[in-house]
């Protein structure tokens, strides 16, 4: 990612700072199918529109990811689109909010207790 903003090296280490390594691993997991995604549709991954982004989250979704997957892919976006200065999920945050509650009404995940098999 420090190739991709214009930040000073020492300002975007202290926004790398704001997550934990182990987080950090996880995001690039989603931004590297961000770029395979805006690579196989032509579009630029810096200038997304909010289609292409929920888009890209109900594709997760369809290929049957959880929605806590498919929560930590909308949170990698969020975390490098800060970083390159792009707005769209934060601009559109209720249409977004009312799009993850539609993807957790779809396939809620299964509780806890409900998924504990009991022999007796």
């Amino acid at each position: 990612i420090q190739d991709e903003t214009d930040l000073p090296v020492d300002v975007l280490e202290t926004v790398r700072m704001s997550i934990r390594e182990s987080t950090e691993k996880q995001y690039a997991v989603y931004i590297r199918l961000w770029r395979s995604v805006c690579a196989l549709r032509r579009s630029d991954p810096k200038r997304p529109t909010l289609s292409t982004c929920l888009q890209f989250l109900l594709r997760l979704h369809t290929e049957g990811k959880g929605y806590s997957t498919i929560q930590s892919a909308k949170a990698a976006l969020g975390h490098v689109f800060a970083l390159w200065n792009v707005d769209v999920l934060v601009k559109n945050a209720l249409l977004v909010e009312k799009f993850m509650k539609g993807i957790w009404n779809k396939r809620p995940a299964l509780k806890s207790k409900d998924s504990v098999w009991n022999p007796a």
